[in-house]
């Protein structure tokens, strides 16, 4: 393992790293897990990347679905949920900021509004206010959204990506 010598104690699961040093260790630490990781790590290791399960239409999205997932519970880490894309959705209407930092969006999927929600997504209220016109793609969990009576089926947005119009 590398830099085990600046370690008094390490271990921990494959899905975790446990360590244990001196604080007088910790520049050195520092410094030498740096360079190790810039020997392997590449730009592409350091991207995100999200692995879609599948692409929908909008008109493939409802509570029944919703309901059909749930009997693959529990979700976590050995069992993620299902992760569906929508592509080229028009925005229905003025994103808004909710709670603390969480997106509020309103789609358009060929005449069907679709809510939306992504938490701690508020930093792409600006963008997308900006890009009325645009074109979205999402990539998303579908949800029953229980706030209300009777629950609605969202969008519990991962990601988006905006098509700027030419």
């Amino acid at each position: 393992m590398a830099c085990r010598e600046y370690l008094t104690a390490f271990g921990g699961h494959p899905s975790a790293a446990g360590l244990q040093l001196s604080l007088d260790r910790i520049p050195d630490f520092r410094q030498a897990i740096n360079e190790y990781a810039d020997t392997v790590l590449s730009q592409t290791d350091l991207e995100p990347t999200l692995l879609l399960d599948t692409e929908v239409e909008g008109d493939e999205l409802d509570q029944a679905l919703v309901r059909d997932l749930s009997l693959l519970e529990p979700f976590g880490h050995q069992n993620p949920a299902p992760l569906f894309a929508l592509r080229h959705l028009q925005l229905a209407d003025t994103p808004r900021v909710v709670g603390t930092n969480h997106l509020k969006v309103q789609f358009r999927s060929n005449g069907r509004i679709l809510s939306a929600i992504g938490f701690n997504m508020g930093e792409f209220s600006g963008e997308i206010s900006t890009n009325r016109n645009a074109l979205f793609d999402v990539a998303f969990v579908p949800t029953l959204n229980s706030y209300w009576n009777p629950p609605r089926m969202e969008l519990e947005m991962k990601d988006l990506k905006i098509h700027p119009p030419a």
